[in-house]
């Protein structure tokens, strides 16, 4: 089976450096590390009480990670995020001409045809190859 969602209403921060994965695993009630490069996870950025504050997607690229969180909440999330960091060797930024159109979950599914049959253009596009992820 083939599988797509909509990812239109998501923005893409990339959290890079050499702690970035030991950072975020402190930061995220999901096991980041465990994430494969070329994967993602979904996880949850908790308060002290345990209430969930934000449900990142996190995908993990060979050098850095993309967590992609609801557009609205963008510059809440890297205001956060940027609280934390201290002396740790992690820069977080917005990817302002990321335009998140879809993710994939089956790899028999051709994106750049889908693309191509829909009316979306000129998306700077950010294709997540999810795996068996069943959300």
């Amino acid at each position: 089976m083939q599988y797509w969602t909509s990812l239109e209403n998501l923005s893409a921060i990339e959290v890079s450096g050499t702690e970035a994965e030991t950072f975020l695993a402190n930061q995220f009630a999901a096991d980041v590390v465990g994430i494969a490069p070329g994967s993602a996870l979904r996880s949850a950025w908790c308060n002290p009480k345990g209430r969930i504050l934000f449900a990142p997607l996190v995908y993990r690229q060979a050098e850095h990670f993309v967590c992609l969180v609801d557009t609205e909440l963008t510059a809440a999330f890297c205001q956060r995020l940027q609280m934390f960091i201290l002396r740790a060797d992690v820069s977080v930024r917005t990817i302002e001409d990321a335009r998140c159109v879809g993710a994939r979950f089956s790899p028999d599914v051709d994106l750049h045809k889908w693309l191509a049959e829909s009316s979306i253009s000129d998306a700077t596009l950010l294709n997540l190859s999810l795996g068996d992820m069943a959300t």
